[in-house]
This record gives C-alpha cells, sequence and structure tokens, in this order.
C-alpha cells in the first residue's frame, strides 16, 4: 500500500471515478465523504450494491479500496490504485 500513496489525486467536491486504495481529508474540520466500489458493502450487506457516506476528522487517512469518491465540503486527497 505505501507504494500507492505516491500516486496521488486532488479530488474537489464535484467527486472523483478511479481506482482509489484511500484518501486523505483535506479539510480543517470534519466532513462527509461518500465512497462506492466493489469492495464496500452497503448497509443491507451486499458488495457493492450503493455507496455509504462516513464522516471524516480533519487531516485523517483512511485506507480503502474504493471506485469513487465524492467529499461534502471540501477537497481530499485520493490515492490511486
Amino acid at each position: 500500500m505505501a507504494e500507492a500513496y505516491k500516486k496521488a489525486k486532488l479530488i474537489t467536491t464535484a467527486g472523483a471515478v478511479g481506482g482509489f486504495v484511500g484518501f486523505q481529508n483535506l479539510h480543517t474540520t470534519n466532513q462527509n465523504v461518500t465512497i462506492s466500489g466493489s469492495f464496500i458493502y452497503g448497509i443491507t450487506g451486499a458488495c457493492g450494491a450503493q455507496p455509504i457516506t462516513i464522516n471524516v476528522n480533519a487531516g485523517d487517512l483512511i485506507p480503502l479500496n474504493c471506485t469513487s469518491i465524492t467529499p461534502a465540503t471540501a477537497n481530499v486527497l485520493g490515492f490511486l490504485a
């Protein structure tokens, strides 16, 4: 995973689609970030069936495999697979 963190993409509130292995909240406060992908399990337990939204603290690094990231209020840094 450390190698993947050498490749990154700035993601605005418009969102981005691609292969991601994590992201970091660049905002100075908490914000909601919506993620989806084949490795994300929704509230029904189905794999990749629906996006989920998580609340991320300022500066937090979230390691996960996903294909779509959409921050609610400010930019995040998406780490490319």
